[in-house]
This record gives structure tokens, C-alpha cells and sequence, in this order.
């Protein structure tokens, strides 16, 4: 890409741009790497767009001192950014005032922010089912993805001398610079140039590869681009902002898990030396004797071995009851997850997971060693439309458990946290009515029944009332959440018995878990059992692989029975599902000739190399039986295997709906200091009025997912305002009146 000086203009004459779409991007210091809350000086705007009149364009550069006046002339404009989260705090520090604030907030609401990188993650997702580097991307990444370099001239490389030193040039004047070296002018210029092209061939792709709801794409933005780059920006504050950290609190909850686990080992061995002949240390050790560690420092043992004895000492005790758990091959599993199920039935597993929680307890909370505060980062966008945490990762912090009150308010605040009450099943209701008209569902929670209590009763042909009575209610209603929590998203019986048993701590076998299916999907609520109907596997393979079986002699009337085979042995299996009866060799044959006819006449050249029958069970169900999904607000996703086209709807749902809350908060400037998917937490001043920044959370938290959940009721639930973090804390309240009374916080 060459430049002359009829490309772009140098310096703010008091003439804007007259294109109506702008690529806009800011040149600053260097970021303060060790502060994550600094948003670096200002140097030069950049901005290029194209309009009928001038088709190739036209850019512009002006320096800091002309920036707001730059904006004030293009504020009814179109901004597209790579990364709008930066460039936005860059220029609302720079404009510095409330005004400009909310002006830019507005153009976020009006959709007048778009953000190139963010609608490539959603068109990777769209296409391929994730999104590269989670929705990350460099402007020179998208642009090799997109084959669009013989167009422009992103070259990092070879800009890095300009890139990374604007500092040297800030107040100084920009034809002065240009004529002694024009690439500090032309370098901002080709990446707003690449901006805009990236963001037009983009937009001209999805249009034409899916059929785009016009109403939805100016309400939510193309694929959701308007909640997700609202996101960005509220999320980017969050990790700016970040939560202060009770050090002396962690030192005492790490000093406490070693203890115990220390305690534990010794039980462990205890409990094997009663099961075993033979002396057996379950603790790996060098050959010096000494505990060997993971690379986390955590205890490492002799897991396999565990695993063994404790299967034969069952075997032996329950030869006629005891199925031990066993690989498609017929060999003992000894990956730890096929083991927790049977831990109430023996005292070395029950021993072993203990260690293991507490290992995984000091896992999260040694991230957090030395440290005053955090600053997670959180990510925008995963392929169910959900958010992701690194950094530590705080969404994985167990909701009950110690490791909660490590956390704290920063200095003179207090912590407010609430969260939404059963978000999924309400997302999932209002998902059922999009699809289906109906949702029993919906109505169960609009009528404010317990929808657990409900699945229960229903399982048991009796009333919500009638359940009350019963002396196993508490047991049985935990199966019920296993049941709503699960099914949806497409778990089958001997899952659902394993979650329900280990999970939910409610002991369910797989023949109780199938009568559970039974009912729930034809009785209790019958639109999710269509729900969680797919399509038939043979068409699933026919939508993927694009090639007309009939012409491959394939008979109609058992399409999903020779499609089904294909899979099973793709899967591994060397046997019928039904029968257990070996497969023959004539079958084998049959499918190798099925796909061999696949690869020659299939017009989708990238399932191509799959169409094999020994690649892996992951590669046949994603690129050979995936389906592609959309959700009510017009995010899409391909190559979804069956759960995670089950899950995405409703779970993506439920990610825009809280994405929009944490945007209102941001607009709101509500100090938001952690975001753990159904769960908001704030901080406010010691001495506010707790009560009306609590149910101004609460309002905030209802009225933003009723935009995209408007037909189902929401629930949202405050779990106390604290000192420390913690799952709940029993709201106490001023004169003992709760209706009227000011909240007393727990300051311990």
C-alpha cells in the first residue's frame, strides 16, 4: 500500500470526513504493563472512511490538543475500532468530562461503536464454532485470515519503531513530523485503512453466507457485535478496578489446607493398609524419599494404584452388585472422574477426594499469595456466548467454602452481592417460547412455584403440597435440580445419575435417571423433551459433508441406522449398540466405501480429511454431525456437537442478558468488582444507603435481562452486603424492620 499526500489529510482543519462509517484508532505512551488500571496518554487520532463520492477513500491524523474537536464534528458518525474497549477509555480520559462520558456511552447504545476484532470472533464462531484466540485476534491476524494483504499493509514488524514510540513525538507538530519521517503519519493511517476494509469484507460475508435478521442486527447488533462490545468495555473496567484481597486472611487459609491435607495423607494410608496385604505408601517420592510435588507445588500420588485396590477390594467385598467402571476396550478406567461416584461406598476414595478438594482449594487460592489486589481479565466471548476469567480465574471460586472471604472491599467500602435465581431455566422458558410458542416452564416460574419442587412432585404424580410432607422432600428436590440443570442441555440417563449422585449429593441409579427423562420430556414438560430433539444423524452428516446419499445407493428408510454405525465406529466401537453383537467385516467395508464416495463428491472441501472412519470421536462429531444454532438475539454457532447445541441457546441467552447489566452498571458508574456469570458484586462507600444501592442492583439485574427475557419472570437475589465476600450472609436490618429499616452490614 503506497501513500501520496491526496490520501489522507494532516492535521484538524475544520472539515470532517464526510463518510458516514469511520475506522478510528488511537496512538498513546506506552501501557504501564504493572498497573492494570492505567490507560495511557493520548498522542493522535487516525481515522479513514469511504463514501460515494470518493470510493477510495480518504484519512486523517490529528494530534491530542484537536481531539475533541475532531469528535464534537463526527459525533453523529459511525465508529469502527480493532479493540474499541482501548481506544474508548484512551478518549473518555482524554475528554475528561461527565458529558463527554455519557455521549460516548450513548454511541455504545445507539450502535455507533463497532470493534473489528470483536465481529471476527463472532464470524469465527459463526463459521467454525470458536473463535480464534478467543475473540483476540491482531489486526494483522484478521487480516491474513480474511486474504485481504495484497489489499492493505499491516506489517507489525515492521512498524514496531513507530508503534511503540508515540511518546516521542507527543505535542509536536504533525507536518513538521511528516517531513521528517512520513511513516510516523502513514503507519496510523494503513491500520485505520485496514480497520475499515477488515470490517467491510466481514460484514459482506455474513451477509451473504447467513440470512441476517435486518431487526435484529440494528437492535443487537450484527451476530450480538452491540451487547459484546458493550461488554467489552464494562469488563475491561472490572479488570481495571479490580478486588482488594485479605492477605492475612489467605496466609491462613494456605497454612490451614496443608495442615489438613497433611493429616489426611496419613489417613489415606490408614485406610489402605486395611485393604491391602501389602505395605503401599499412596504418596509419590523421589529416590531420596521425598514427597514429589506437581508443577503447582500441590502432592502428587499414586492414583492409578488408588484406583486398583480400591476395585478389587470391591470386587471382592460385592462380587454380585459392584460394576466397576470400564472403558469402551473393556479395561478398568482409572482417569479420576469415573471414580467420585463410588466414594461414599469406600473410605480410601472418600479420604482421597478430600485431598483432592483441598488441592484444588490451594490451587485457586495460591494465585492470590502476596497479593493486596486482583485484577482479573475477563473474556467476552466463548462459543456459548458466555464470558471466561483468567488471572485468577474467579468464576471458578467455589460459591460455599473458604476461599470466598479471602476476598474483601477495598479500604472504607463494603461489598453488596446479588444474583439471578434459577437464570438458566428462565432463559431456557423463554428460549422454548421462540421456538415453540408454549413454555410450561415459563409458566411455572410466573406462577412462583419452586420449578424443583415442581419437577419433583410431577415425577412423583403428586402436588407441590403434597411434596412438602414428605420426609426425603430435601433429597428428592436435589434431584429435581439435576434433572432441570441437565436435561436441557441434552445429558443422557447415566450422566444424569452420576451428576445427581456425586453433584447434587442425591443417589440416583441410571434406570431411576431414564424414568426421570421419561417423564420430565413427555409430562412435566413436554417442550423441552422437543427441545432436545436434533435432527436425524443422517441428516446432520448430509447437512455437513453436502453430498447427496441417495447417490451413494444409500436407502432412505435406514439412513440413520448406516450414518449411526459410521459414527459408532468412528467413536471406537467395534460392536452393534443394541445387540453388542461384533461388527462384520462386510460392515467395515461398507462404511469405507460410504466415505470413500464422501470424499470424492462432497463440495465442502474442509470436511474432507475427516471423512475417514479412524479419526477421533471429537473430529467426526464436530465437523461430520455439528449442527449450527442461533439464539433469539442473532448470535450464530456452527459445528455445535449435540449438548453444545442444546446449551448455547439458552446459556448464550442468559450471557447477553447479564452483558447488558454489566454495561448499565458501567454507565451508571456502580463500582463493579467481580462478574461470576450469574452473580454481580459491587462495593460502595461505608455509610452509603445500602438498602437503595441494593435494590438499585436488583432493578438494574431485572430490568436488562427482561430485554432479551421478556416473557419470563426474573428472579434476583441479594446475598448480603459484607465486609467479605461470601455466598450469603443473612441481611440484619436497623429497628429489626426489614421492610422499612437500613441494612446492617456484616463488617467481620
Amino acid at each position: 500500500m503506497t501513500f501520496s499526500t491526496k490520501d489522507y489529510i494532516i492535521g484538524w482543519d475544520g472539515n470532517p470526513l464526510p463518510a458516514k462509517y469511520l475506522a478510528v484508532d488511537t496512538e498513546t505512551h506506552l501501557i504501564n504493563k504493572d498497573d492494570p488500571a492505567d490507560i495511557p496518554k493520548l498522542v493522535v487520532l487516525s481515522a479513514f472512511g469511504r463514501h460515494p463520492g470518493n470510493p477510495a477513500g480518504k484519512g486523517m491524523i490529528v494530534a491530542a490538543t484537536d481531539v475533541e474537536s475532531w469528535v464534537e464534528a463526527h459525533i453523529d458518525r459511525v465508529w469502527i475500532f480493532h479493540n474499541a474497549s482501548f481506544d474508548f477509555f484512551v478518549l473518555m480520559k482524554h475528554l475528561a468530562s461527565e458529558a463527554w462520558k455519557r455521549r460516548l456511552i450513548e454511541k455504545v447504545e445507539k450502535y455507533e461503536i463497532r470493534d473489528a476484532m470483536v465481529l471476527k470472533g463472532l464470524f469465527d464462531i459463526a463459521t467454525q464454532g470458536i473463535a480464534i484466540k478467543n475473540g483476540y485476534q491482531s489486526l494483522e491476524d484478521v487480516i491474513s485470515d480474511l486474504k485481504l494483504d495484497e489489499y492493505v499493509n499491516v506489517d507489525k514488524n515492521r512498524d514496531e519503531k513507530y508503534r511503540l514510540n508515540y511518546a516521542s513525538i507527543d505535542g509536536e507538530d504533525l507536518k513538521v513530523i511528516f517531513e521528517e519521517d512520513n511513516n510516523w503519519i502513514e503507519y496510523p493511517i494503513r491500520d485505520v485503512k485496514a480497520t475499515f476494509v477488515a470490517y467491510q469484507t466481514l460484514g459482506r460475508k455474513i451477509y451473504d453466507m447467513f440470512d441476517i435478521d435486518v431487526g435484529l442486527a440494528n437492535k443487537w447488533g450484527i451476530l450480538t457485535e452491540k451487547i459484546q462490545v458493550a461488554s467489552t468495555i464494562a469488563l475491561e473496567q472490572i479488570h481495571k478496578r479490580g478486588m482488594a484481597v485479605d492477605m492475612a486472611m489467605v496466609q491462613t487459609i494456605i497454612t490451614g489446607l496443608k495442615e489438613q491435607i497433611i493429616r489426611q495423607t496419613v489417613d489415606l494410608n490408614q485406610e489402605i493398609s486395611n485393604i491391602s496385604d501389602q505395605s503401599f505408601d499412596a504418596q509419590k517420592r523421589d529416590k531420596l524419599g521425598k514427597p514429589v510435588t506437581s508443577e503447582s507445588g500441590s502432592l502428587s500420588f499414586h492414583e492409578k494404584a488408588i484406583f486398583q485396590l480400591v476395585n478389587d477390594d470391591l470386587q471382592s467385598k460385592y462380587a454380585d452388585t459392584y460394576q466397576s467402571p470400564r472403558t469402551a476396550k473393556g479395561n478398568l478406567r482409572t482417569a479420576a472422574e469415573a471414580w467420585p461416584k463410588y466414594a461414599d461406598d469406600h473410605p480410601v476414595l472418600r479420604v482421597y477426594f478430600a485431598i483432592k478438594q483441598n488441592i484444588k482449594l490451594q490451587g485457586l487460592i495460591k494465585g492470590v499469595e502476596d497479593q493486596s489486589r486482583i485484577h482479573p481479565r475477563y473474556g467476552y466471548l466463548t462459543k456459548t456466548g458466555r464470558t471466561s476469567c483468567s488471572g485468577p480465574n474467579i468464576q471458578q471460586v467455589p460459591k460455599d467454602g473458604i476461599i470466598r472471604r479471602c476476598y474483601r472491599a477495598s479500604k472504607g467500602h463494603v461489598l453488596i452481592a446479588c444474583d439471578y435465581a434459577q437464570l438458566e431455566l428462565a432463559t431456557l422458558a423463554q428460549t422454548c417460547i421462540h421456538m415453540f410458542g408454549q413454555s410450561r416452564m415459563a409458566e411455572v416460574i410466573n406462577q412462583g412455584i419452586d420449578p424443583h419442587k415442581y419437577t419433583a412432585s410431577s415425577m412423583l404424580g403428586i402436588t407441590v403440597d403434597e411434596l412438602e410432607d414428605l420426609p426425603d422432600m430435601k433429597e428428592l428436590r436435589q434431584k429435581a435440580k439435576a434433572v432441570n440443570f441437565g436435561l436441557p442441555g441434552g445429558m443422557c440417563a447415566a450422566t444424569l445419575a452420576d451428576i445427581s449422585t456425586v453433584q447434587y449429593k442425591a443417589p440416583m441409579m441410571e434406570e431411576e435417571a431414564g424414568k426421570w427423562i421419561d417423564t420430565y420430556c413427555h409430562l412435566t414438560f413436554p417442550e423441552i423433551g422437543r427441545y432436545r430433539q436434533s435432527k436425524g444423524i443422517s441428516t446432520l452428516f448430509h447437512d455437513n459433508v453436502q453430498v447427496d446419499l441417495k447417490s451413494l445407493g444409500l436407502d432412505f428408510n435406514n439412513g440413520d441406522q448406516v450414518i449411526g454405525m459410521v459414527r459408532r465406529m468412528m467413536h471406537g466401537h467395534r460392536t452393534k449398540s443394541i445387540s453388542g453383537e461384533p461388527y462384520s467385516p462386510n460392515q467395515y467395508q461398507e462404511v469405507d466405501n460410504l466415505l470413500a464416495g464422501c470424499r470424492d463428491r462432497t463440495s465442502n472441501k474442509e470436511v474432507r480429511p475427516y471423512l475417514k472412519r479412524d479419526i477421533s470421536k471429537e473430529d467426526a462429531d464436530r465437523h461430520l454431525f455439528s449442527e449450527r444454532i442461533k439464539t433469539i438475539t442473532g448470535r450464530i454457532q456452527s459445528k455445535a456437537r449435540y449438548c453444545q447445541a442444546r446449551n448455547s441457546r439458552f446459556q448464550g441467552l442468559a450471557g447477553d442478558g447479564a452483558k447488558l447489566t454489566l454495561f448499565e452498571l458501567f454507565k451508571r458508574g456502580m463500582r463493579v468488582v467481580a462478574f461470576i456469570h450469574d452473580e454481580i458484586v459491587i462495593e460502595v462507600p461505608e455509610g452509603s444507603d445500602y438498602r437503595g444501592k441494593r435494590d438499585e442492583l436488583t432493578e438494574v439485574m431485572k430490568s436488562c435481562m427482561q430485554q432479551v427475557v421478556p416473557d419470563v419472570e426474573i428472579g434476583v437475589h441479594c446475598n448480603g452486603v459484607m465486609k467479605h465476600w461470601s455466598k450469603e450472609v443473612e441481611n440484619r436490618y436497623e429497628g429489626d424492620d426489614p421492610e422499612h429499616g437500613q441494612i446492617i452490614p456484616l463488617l467481620t
